[in-house]
């Protein structure tokens, strides 16, 4: 990862909101309150990566360590919140599956 340069990722938009229940925590209390969730639209290469790291056996944490993001950032990727701008960076993200610890 050394002299690579930053991972660039950006903010997918969601589909749709679906209503769901959540537990929320205010100034007032906690509750169980309806709130929109957004849906964002599959992805094959964002399975493909999930699948990749989970059959290496690779955390979300160690997986990203190796190309110097979050990983809250890497599951974003995966869950298709955030993607990556370029082929390139998709391509690094999938190498660091294999080299990850």
């Amino acid at each position: 990862m050394t002299g690579a340069p930053p991972i660039k990722l950006r903010e997918a938009a969601p589909l749709r909101h679906e209503r769901a229940q959540a537990f929320v925590t205010r100034a007032r209390g906690c509750a169980l309150e309806e709130v929109l969730q957004p849906v964002y639209e599959p992805s094959a290469m964002a399975d493909d990566l999930r699948r990749r790291r989970v059959t290496a056996g690779t955390s979300l944490r160690d997986a990203a360590s190796q190309v110097g993001i979050r990983a809250s950032e890497w599951s974003g990727v995966e869950q298709g919140r955030l993607v990556p701008e370029s082929m390139t960076d998709w391509t690094r993200l999938r190498a660091a599956v294999e080299e990850a610890p």
